[in-house]
């Protein structure tokens, strides 16, 4: 079967701090134009409402050290059901069992293949084993289920400096976002697939824009994903206009949009400051300094900022609109499902919550907590539970 590029591209133009969206939808390769053969939805709130609740937890304040993390960058139930926790502090994976028993650690630690400076996406494999990338590393490396080195794939290109975030489909292919540079003018995000070299196999949305010295082309054209297990991926543009997602086959093809009824809607004082906060501390940690640091957060909400599948075939997608603990459900087919709301602990503050979604279960952790890094084992459940 003869492969070809697909690239579906879309035009981004900031005029004078503005961001004007030109829905111009182009297929350059060697196939036709594959545009989407129709939309589904479903108005929210009609399905009913289920909770994800904690039944065990793994991470200590103190003590045996293989239970003591640094800052849990990436977690997730390996297909043998064991689970992977990526700490970005010690540069390491550590597996443990469903049950929450330390099995072994990974270091990852170094400049040479399969390590990282800089580690930050973890991904499950088929096989039992996982992906681990980094963005300053520019390189995806592939391991078995017993942590040794199978491959990997360096990001050497200068229009394609590194994944932002992957998913891996099988055991030697993964979806990536990250960004494309044209150069000398025009750069953006781009969804893609790749199988064994840095060259994307299927391009499924490129979005571009003119750069600028603020590089607002960056948050103009970014990008949200997910991928399942039968090979299908989901996009939402970071817009704040739209609740809209995308829905391809893994050829490339759109086989179906989700568009529910949205009004914009403004964010309050408080998340603004929250946002400018946080990105002013990620900054700090990042370059050991505060100077140079200037950042202007969007004024209204992200309808659909974060998206899992691999549950039952079906999609997940946290709105913004709620809480970050908040998903809407929709099956394979873009039909609204139900609600589904994370009942997490609150003894520690945090600034958020990261939640993970797959065919194997359920995980969550808090995002820079006060006292201490942890991994929650949740359970889906219909009838409330009291908060904890």
């Amino acid at each position: 079967m003869n492969r070809y590029t697909i690239v579906r591209e879309e035009a981004v133009l900031l005029q004078r701090s503005s961001i004007v969206h030109v829905a111009l939808i182009l297929a350059i390769s060697m196939v036709p134009c594959l545009g989407c053969r129709g939309s589904s939805s479903g108005p929210p709130g009609t399905g009913g409402t289920r909770q994800l609740v904690v039944v065990d937890s793994i991470g200590v304040p103190d003590g045996d050290s293989e239970y003591m993390f640094g800052v849990i960058w990436g977690r997730c139930f390996l297909s043998d059901n064991r689970i992977a926790i990526l700490d970005k502090l010690t540069r390491s994976v550590r597996v443990f069992s469903t049950e929450g028993a330390f099995i072994a650690e990974y270091v990852l630690s170094g400049s040479g293949p399969g390590q990282f400076t800089d580690p930050n996406r973890l991904s499950p494999l088929r096989s039992g084993g996982f992906l681990v990338a980094g963005n300053a590393d520019r390189k995806v490396a592939y391991f078995d289920a017993d942590g040794e080195l199978q491959t990997e794939v360096l990001f050497t290109e200068e229009s394609r400096p590194g994944p932002i975030k992957i998913v891996a489909t099988t055991d030697s292919s993964f979806v990536m976002c990250g960004f494309y540079f044209a150069f000398p003018d025009s750069g953006g995000a781009e969804v893609a697939l790749y199988t064994d070299s840095s060259h994307p196999e299927v391009i499924y949305r490129r979005r571009m824009a003119l750069m600028d010295p603020e590089r607002e082309y960056r948050g103009a054209t970014f990008m949200y994903f997910t991928a399942g297990t039968d090979g299908r991926v989901y996009i939402s543009d970071s817009s704040t206009e739209r609740y809209s997602i995308r829905c391809y086959e893994p050829d490339g093809e759109c086989s179906h949009i989700i568009d529910l009824p949205y009004t914009p809607v403004r964010k309050s004082q408080e998340q603004i400051d929250s946002e400018i906060e946080r990105n002013r501390e990620f900054y700090r940690q990042r370059h050991g300094t505060l100077e140079g640091f200037s950042y202007a957060p969007e004024e209204h909400i992200y309808p659909t900022y974060l998206m899992q599948a691999g549950w039952n075939g079906q999609l997940w997608v946290r709105s913004s609109l709620k809480t970050d603990t908040t998903f809407d459900v929709f099956d394979r087919e873009g039909n609204y499902l139900y609600e589904v709301e994370a009942v997490l602990p609150a003894w520690q503050s945090c600034d958020g919550w990261s939640i993970v979604v797959s065919e194997h279960g359920f995980l969550a952790s808090p995002t820079n907590p006060e006292l201490y890094a942890l991994v929650y084992i949740l359970e889906l459940v219909e009838e409330p539970v009291s908060p904890l």
